[in-house]
Formats: structure tokens, C-alpha cells, sequence
């Protein structure tokens, strides 16, 4: 990932030292930015960043309007041996090149320790985050990696780019439903989806629905100014920026919440129960959730009763807990006290 237009690394003394690579060369040194030139001629360029690149551009982004001065993806020269790094992970990729007496802190996307035992007792690592705390109560209960200190960090939210539209505009979708499950996806539209979908019809709603990966931002936010409310569906999530980006829209969410998280990966870290939150950061000014179908009809009323008054302040919450300021300061406060 290149640095957007407008952000840039700045080059002096005290840096914050951040990598995150997506690649690694394959036959000779350097042969990944020739291959990623070479991508950038053959296929089209990507509409907006992915979930991970968002993660880091933002983080870069906080470090800018901070004026703390950083290096991005920095050589062996740039970085001199001993210098602190945050990884951003996805494996060895997270720590190549990185000295092994520097202090490490394996941000999000670092492998579980369970998964890379190896890397935990080659490098440094002093602290593993995770973006919310029931995955860090998981993976610290499994972990088998001694002397590193587990912490809570979440990414912020760019609410200057996701806010309230700044005309008035027309709300003619009462539900904006949010399709995100991945697993048994048969069983939960019979027992979940259908019957849901039932009951937004019996009141006469208009809904809208939109599916997991397969829109661009502008879409979303066009969808989301024009939308009461949103429905999430999706079993659990470790940060959720979907629904994070309606509630910083001013959008309040009626979440999906079974309790447990359900990707079957979890079986193999032989835990076969994990209990689990759609929405990790939530409290009442952001909206309701609900556990099942059955439970869907009452809280269905209650939520667009609120939605109708404007009674939920989202974007406050929003602008309370996860903005990009907040995230890069507490950041800060793990790489400054290593």
C-alpha cells in the first residue's frame, strides 16, 4: 500500500517507526515493487482500500495531524538497529527486515501467538493488541507465549469522510439492512433472514438491502444518507467499521446479536465455545440489538419508533470513542512506554 495523496513519511529524528507490507519478494531483492508496478499496468486500480489498509492509513493520517514525525515501511538503514516498530502483521511480512533486539508491537493483523510461535520467541514482541475486547480475552486465554503484555486498541473512524450529509436530504428507506454472515449462510436466511425480511414487510417498511464486499464507499454513504435506520447482520465482529461508519453518518444500527462467535476456525485453538459481540463499541445513543428472530419484533418496534423521534445520537458516540485523534494517541501510549 502507497501512501495516499497528502500523507507522506516525514524524515527526522524521533520517527515512528510502522510496517505493513502485503508482499515479499519471491526471486530477488526488490522484485516485489516490480511486481507491483507491473500489477498497477495490467489490472484495473482498486475503487478504495481495503479493511487493513484503512486500519493503517488512518493510523498514518493520526500521526500526521499530530505532528508526530513516523516512517512508513522504512529500510534496514532507515530504521537502526534497536528501533522500536508497530507492526501491522500478516505474518513474517510484519517483521522483515526489523532487527531482532527491536522492540516490537504487534498491532492488527499480526498473527494469533499460537500461530506463529516462532516469531514471538525470535523477535521482540513486548505487546500483542487487539481491536476489542472479547478477542483479546480469547486469545489471551489460549496463548501459549510468555512475558507479552495483551492490549486493547481499536482504529479510528474518519468522520470527516463518513458524517451527516450536509444537505437535507430525503429519507425514503426506513431500514438499510446490512448483509454480513459468511457461515451456515442456508440455515440463518431460514431461521434468521426470511423471517426478518417477513416482518419488515408485514409493517410496510421500506428496506434496502446491501451485501458484505460487494459495494464502493460512495455507495454506502449515498445509501446511508437516505436511510433511518440500519439493520446489522452480522454474527461478530472484532472492530465492525460497517456499522461504525452509520453510526458516524448519523445512522442509529439495530444489531444482530447472537452472543458466540462463529467462525469455525475457532476449533481449531480447541475452543469450541466463544462468547462473542456484533458490536463491540455500542452503548444506548447508538441504537438496539437483539438475539434472534423471535426477539426481532419487539425490538424492531422500539428501534424505528426511535429512529422516527431522533432520539439516538450515533455520530456522538462516534465522535466520544472512535475517532482517528483518540485511536492515535492510544497508540502512542503503547509505543511511548516501550
Amino acid at each position: 500500500m502507497g501512501f495516499p495523496r497528502g500523507l507522506t513519511s516525514i524524515d527526522c529524528m524521533g520517527k515512528v517507526f510502522t510496517v505493513y507490507r502485503e508482499d515479499t519478494d519471491r526471486w530477488f531483492c526488490g522484485d516485489r515493487m516490480l511486481r507491483k508496478v507491473a500489477r498497477r499496468m495490467l489490472r484495473p486500480r482498486p475503487t478504495h482500500l481495503s479493511g487493513m489498509q484503512r486500519v493503517v492509513h488512518n493510523f498514518l493520517t493520526g500521526l500526521q495531524a499530530e505532528g508526530r514525525p513516523f516512517s512508513f515501511n522504512p529500510s534496514r538503514r532507515a530504521a537502526p538497529r534497536g528501533s522500536k516498530i508497530i507492526s501491522f502483521g500478516l505474518g513474517r511480512l510484519g517483521v522483515e527486515g526489523v532487527s531482532v533486539d527491536s522492540p516490537v508491537i504487534a498491532a492488527i493483523g499480526f498473527p494469533h501467538p499460537a500461530d506463529a510461535i516462532d516469531l514471538f520467541k525470535r523477535f521482540d514482541v513486548r505487546v500483542y493488541l487487539q481491536h476489542s475486547q472479547w478477542v483479546l480475552d480469547w486469545v489471551a486465554s489460549v496463548s501459549p507465549v510468555n512475558n507479552v503484555k495483551f492490549g486493547l486498541w481499536h482504529a479510528g473512524i474518519d468522520t470527516d469522510e463518513w458524517c451527516p450529509p450536509s444537505e437535507p436530504t430525503t429519507k425514503n428507506i426506513d431500514i438499510l439492512i446490512y448483509y454480513k454472515i459468511h457461515w451456515d449462510q442456508e440455515y440463518w436466511d431460514r431461521m434468521l433472514v426470511d423471517p426478518i425480511k417477513r416482518e419488515l414487510e408485514r409493517r410496510g417498511l421500506n428496506v434496502h438491502q446491501i451485501d458484505y464486499g460487494a459495494y464502493a464507499p460512495a455507495e454506502y454513504r449515498a445509501l446511508l444518507s437516505r436511510s433511518r435506520g440500519m439493520l446489522f447482520l452480522g454474527p461478530h465482529e472484532t472492530q465492525g467499521f460497517a456499522y461504525q461508519e452509520s453510526l458516524s453518518c448519523g445512522v442509529p444500527v439495530l444489531a444482530w446479536e447472537p452472543g458466540y462467535w462463529l467462525d469455525p476456525i475457532r476449533f481449531n485453538y480447541g475452543t469450541d465455545v466463544v462468547p462473542a459481540t456484533s458490536v463491540p463499541f455500542f452503548d444506548d445513543r447508538c441504537g438496539l440489538t437483539f438475539r434472534d428472530a423471535e426477539e426481532f419484533g419487539s425490538k424492531l418496534d422500539e428501534f424505528y419508533e426511535k429512529c422516527r423521534q431522533k432520539l439516538y445520537q450515533p455520530r456522538r458516540y462516534v465522535m466520544d470513542n472512535l475517532t482517528i485523534a483518540g485511536s492515535t494517541r492510544r497508540m502512542l501510549e503503547f509505543y511511548d512506554r516501550i
